[in-house]
């Protein structure tokens, strides 16, 4: 599946050390299997459900169950990532590659300004993640800060 992907690629490349340590610290990778299922099994699905495709054919009332989940659930992502720069450890990491990926199309297309304030430090984090040095984010848009969040202002989440 997707995470067996995301740990391949993770593995075989340069930065492979870092993104995912299996070898050399597999407690921190660990770690990051936590976080790549977090993105699977809890943002996925009901990210998915606000994605211009699937928002068309999902019912107000399921859109509706699927942002009070993503409220709780991108509230306790915001707190965690309140005393941590990146998800796991200092440095980017295949966990932040997996919730990013996640997260990509709400804050480019759902998440107006006034919704994203109450995530600030998930907007810190995905800007970090997306604008990395790395380069790992350029298919996101890169160094175009623009074209990275969604430009709505209000505070209603945005149907694409």
């Amino acid at each position: 599946g997707a995470s067996g992907a995301l740990r391949y690629i993770a593995t075989t490349g340069a930065a492979a050390s870092q993104l995912y340590p299996i070898a050399t610290r597999p407690a921190v990778a660990a770690r990051i299997d936590s976080w790549v299922e977090f993105s699977i099994t809890t943002l996925d699905p009901d990210a998915a459900l606000w994605s211009p495709a699937r928002a068309a054919h999902a019912s107000p009332g399921e859109r509706d169950a699927a942002r009070a989940r993503l409220d709780r659930t991108l509230a306790a992502l915001n707190s965690h990532l309140a005393s941590h720069k990146f998800l796991v450890g200092d440095g980017l990491t295949l966990a932040d590659v997996a919730v990013v990926g996640s997260l990509a199309g709400l804050m480019r297309l759902v998440l107006g300004a006034k919704a994203r304030s109450a995530f600030p430090n998930i907007v810190r984090w995905y800007m970090d993640c997306v604008t990395h040095e790395g380069g790992a984010f350029a298919v996101l848009g890169g160094a175009d800060r623009s074209a990275l969040l969604c430009a709505a202002a209000g505070d209603a989440w945005e149907v694409p």
